[in-house]
């Protein structure tokens, strides 16, 4: 078989990205990985975060770097911002073009014999398809982008898709709302899960200290980022309603500023800021219960959760919004479709009377780890390659 070089473009930092245990499976399946991290931007950088980005960029501290063994972490530069591309879409193939050009000289320096894996994750990728050097395009299209978080269609990105979907050889799905979408315009669509890591997720880990430790009440937990599709009210009434502590373990996106703003009023609400994945357990072994507090929208119909598989690898009682991907699970979470239901079954859950769901957590997660997932989609581009003659 061909040596392979996978070129997985990332939506952010490595340092924050939760594709990471994707990307990790990505390299032990597929050949070398090299990760094209969120470029540095030359006029955004110069006046935001110029030391963190654009100096460290010049000074080389921020050049090609072995993450792992075959993973090379790449930091290109461009001219521009993504923000920026929204809105000019000039300016937006021109900073296509300088990526692409600076992505396919260090390939050709590095990697002039592989055959090359492409993995994109967004319609705004569109453009650097057709500049960067490539024998099979993979779509991860873990986020519905088509919509934005409030559930209003993104039309330049609908237009977008549909020049993009037909050019790929296979397209990744993580949800049945999504995957349906994408087949209508490629029939090779298939729909995964985002797995979780059972190297970290444990039942099984030892305890350890947090500042969460001194709560003397039931914890009602959240571990992910608070953005404008998490909702408010429901967070709102368990506060209101209840003397439980709420505990939110994550980012507070600029989109939900004003809210968080309001939640800290509440004595029994506890922000904990971003912890690296290895310490989320810690904290989640702590919850009484485990939430999934989504809004009921447009886009929350393609969400499935990766959280939902790490509250269940730690035994811990779930209660979620009705998100569509869940409802199969519907007799063994809290699956609540008003915020008062929501926090009825957060009590029921304190209150012992979920844990005879528990024992049904074991199958699940087997069934959706990330060994799970790979096979599936190691098999279609398997099928690929066979397709091309690459093996």
């Amino acid at each position: 078989m061909d040596k392979i070089l996978n070129i997985y473009l990332l939506s952010s930092h490595w340092t924050h990205s939760h594709r990471k245990i994707f990307v990790k499976n990505i390299s032990k399946r597929f050949g070398e990985t090299l990760v094209v991290q969120d470029p540095v931007s030359f006029t955004v950088n110069l006046f935001h975060k110029f030391k963190e980005r654009l100096w460290n960029y010049i000074t080389g501290k921020l050049k090609p770097t072995y993450i792992e063994d075959n993973i090379l972490l790449y930091t290109p530069l461009v001219i521009f911002h993504r923000e920026i591309w929204k809105k000019f879409k000039l300016l937006f193939l021109l900073d296509s073009k300088l990526l692409s050009y600076q992505i396919n000289k260090l390939v050709k320096r590095k990697y002039s014999d592989y055959k090359i894996n492409l993995w994109i994750y967004s319609p705004l990728n569109y453009y650097l398809t057709n500049f960067i050097k490539y024998d099979n395009l993979i779509y991860d299209y873990y986020d519905d982008l088509e919509l934005d978080y409030s559930g209003c269609e993104v039309i330049s990105n609908i237009e977008l898709n549909k020049k993009l979907v037909p050019k790929c050889d296979l397209v990744i799905c993580i949800s049945e709302y999504t995957c349906n979408k994408m087949l209508k315009q490629n029939k090779n669509s298939i729909i995964t899960v985002s797995g979780y890591d059972a190297t970290i997720f444990s039942k099984k880990i030892n305890s350890k200290k947090t500042d969460i430790d001194h709560l003397d009440k039931p914890i009602i937990g959240y571990s992910g980022v608070l953005r404008v599709y998490i909702d408010f009210e429901i967070l709102k009434y368990i506060l209101e309603n209840s003397d439980y502590y709420l505990v939110c373990i994550g980012y507070i996106d600029r989109t939900f500023k004003k809210e968080y703003q309001i939640l800290k009023q509440y004595k029994n609400f506890i922000h904990i800021d971003y912890k690296p994945i290895t310490e989320i357990p810690y904290y989640v072994k702590k919850f009484n219960v485990g939430i999934l507090p989504y809004k009921d929208n447009n886009f929350t119909k393609s969400v499935y959760p990766l959280k939902f598989f790490e509250y269940m690898a730690m035994d811990i009682p779930i209660v979620s919004s009705p998100l569509p991907e869940l409802k199969n699970y519907s007799n063994i979470i809290g699956y609540s479709t008003s915020k008062e239901e929501f926090l009825e079954n957060c009590i029921k859950a304190i209150q012992g009377n979920f844990n005879p769901f528990i024992k049904e957590y074991k199958k699940i997660i087997e069934e959706n780890s990330w060994d799970k997932v790979f096979d599936k989609i190691e098999e279609n581009i398997i099928n690929i390659y066979k397709e091309k003659g690459i093996i």
